[in-house]
């Protein structure tokens, strides 16, 4: 590939070593975070919700998907860096940090048997409801 091909496809034809220029163009977040590569972060990627405050201090969402039904909730001083890209966000965390995983269902899928919410109609001789009675 030359660099005219290059620079017709979109690309930049970026100098190498020795001054020959090239059609592969380096990713922008690998310029623009620096510092953050470090042994005591990780990175995590996804959809960069609101701040939001809490009795516990203050946090953020990261949700796994569009979809915004899986999410992390990841504490302001955990978070050390953050790129943002097309398809959502890189942020960089402290690798310690204990974080919140939470999904969204509907009630009905957690009084499914088996399921660890299940009312178990074994666990009192009174049967499924003993206190209530049936619905």
């Amino acid at each position: 590939m030359n660099d005219e091909n290059a620079t017709s496809m979109g690309e930049q034809a970026l100098p190498g070593p020795g001054g020959a220029t090239g059609a592969f163009a380096p990713d922008e977040i690998v310029g623009s975070v620096g510092a953050p590569f470090s042994e005591d972060r990780v990175v995590l990627r996804g959809l960069l919700g609101p701040k939001v405050e809490s009795g516990e201090g203050a946090f953020y969402r990261l949700f796994a998907s569009t979809s915004l039904d899986r999410w992390l909730e990841i504490p302001e001083a955990a978070l050390k860096s953050r790129f943002k890209s097309e398809g959502g966000s890189f942020v960089w965390v402290v690798r310690d940090a204990r974080l919140l995983e939470c999904h969204q269902a509907r009630a009905c899928h957690f009084a499914e048997p088996g399921s660890a919410f299940d009312v178990d109609p074994t666990s009192s001789p009174a049967g499924r409801y003993p206190r209530y009675g049936s619905p």
